[in-house]
């Protein structure tokens, strides 16, 4: 969102919020991704922070900040082989 926040919804109910992260974008976040062996969650954008949120722990921070981009994020992806190695892009 512009706002920074990344939010979880229900599929069964669009407005039900599950999670919300909050706190660590200070500028708008353009991609998320979903780990598919993990219960993670990617997040970049704007700020070019990159942060992976963990859905299970109920923790508002992330498990981990990267901020060696020099541009705004737009592209993420987990590894299906390797589920702890991520891949992004930015401008």
């Amino acid at each position: 969102s512009q706002d920074g926040v990344v939010q979880v919804f229900d599929t069964h109910n669009p407005r039900t919020i599950l999670r919300s992260f909050k706190g660590s974008h200070k500028a708008a976040v353009h991609v998320t991704k979903f780990n598919h062996k993990l219960p993670h969650v990617i997040s970049g954008g704007n700020d070019k922070l990159l942060c992976v949120w963990d859905l299970e722990s109920g923790s508002q921070s992330p498990l981990f900040k990267f901020d060696a981009h020099q541009d705004y994020i737009r592209a993420a992806a987990s590894l299906e082989q390797n589920p702890h190695c991520w891949l992004s892009g930015s401008y």
